[in-house]
């Protein structure tokens, strides 16, 4: 019931939809990047000492006192070196248009912006909660805090998301190692989860160790909470027909009145553009286009068509 509100409200305000909204982030954080480097490099400090940096990173007390921009400019925040940055930046592009192809803008535009909103939740709240169970001032956590709230785990969102639509597409690392974007998917998942698997160990050296690392534990969770507002109930029902599937004793008369009508057809998918079927290519991966009315495209066709 929410998934189809939400697709009625997208498709009603398509209009206000942010259009190449990670073209913009990935530029605006290029543009962060060359900036701090150079004035690094010149007056010989660290990155996060630039002037650039300390203007647009995330600090709570700071936006509380008025410097309302930050709770934009952050997102604009590189998270790794220059070469890693090209690399990560055609590929984020990538998958931004194509869901805003697959989706619409406004829906891809409320899927950004809603890891972006729960990640400023957490930054305003979390500096509160952490200073409440330690007895510490808030201050001293908000400083701990603010350096960790960036937008990575919000821009990881947005590769779960294509892979999750897209598992089997396939892409070429660094133009030579090829990979399915569902193991990449995994790898990141494994690497996210990293931190928490850890945490418990820092109990052994006390309270204080733990929550300075528990910051780094919660922002990936804000992410996957926003992944699985728009994934979960989708990802919930394909898990639980599988079960069924797996469980079930014998047919039903609606699944073979269904078996039936496929064989009479001889195909269950047809793309709405070249007329291929799932019986002419048993390969080809065909899927619906929520902006035609759910009609179905083959892989070929599925970006590269007029939407009706």
């Amino acid at each position: 019931m929410l998934s189809k509100k939400l697709e009625r409200f997208c498709y009603k305000y398509e209009r206000y939809g942010i259009k190449n909204l990670m073209l913009i982030v990935v530029l605006g954080q290029g543009l962060v990047l060359l900036m701090s480097n150079f004035q690094a490099s010149v007056s010989q400090i660290s990155i996060t000492d630039t002037t650039i940096y300390n203007l647009i990173y995330f600090n709570p007390a700071l936006i509380l006192k008025g410097e309302f921009w930050r709770l934009v400019t952050f997102a604009f925040l590189p998270q790794s070196g220059l070469l890693w940055f090209i690399f990560f930046a055609l590929l984020y592009t990538w998958f931004g248009r194509q869901l805003e192809e697959q989706w619409g803008r406004m829906k891809f535009t409320l899927y950004y912006t809603g890891g972006m909103m729960l990640t400023i939740l957490y930054g305003l709240l979390l500096p509160s909660v952490l200073s409440l169970a330690s007895g510490t001032p808030v201050a001293e956590w908000g400083a701990a805090s603010s350096r960790i709230v960036a937008p990575h785990y919000v821009n990881l969102s947005v590769l779960l998301a294509f892979a999750t639509l897209h598992p089997n597409q396939e892409i070429r690392l660094w133009l030579i190692l090829p990979i399915k974007m569902k193991w990449i998917a995994v790898i990141s998942l494994i690497m996210m989860f990293g931190n928490i698997v850890l945490l418990p160990f820092d109990l052994f050296r006390g309270i204080e160790p733990f929550l300075l690392n528990l910051p780094q534990v919660i922002l990936p969770l804000m992410a996957l909470l926003n992944y699985f507002l728009f994934f979960g109930a989708s990802l919930f029902r394909e898990f639980d027909f599988k079960i069924w599937k797996k469980a079930r004793v014998r047919p039903t008369s609606f699944s073979r009145a269904a078996k039936d009508k496929e064989q009479e057809k001889g195909y269950l998918y047809k793309c709405a553009v070249c007329g291929l079927t799932d019986a002419d290519a048993p390969h080809m991966e065909f899927r619906y286009c929520s902006r035609c009315g759910y009609r179905c495209y083959c892989s070929e066709h599925l970006f590269n068509h007029e939407h009706k």
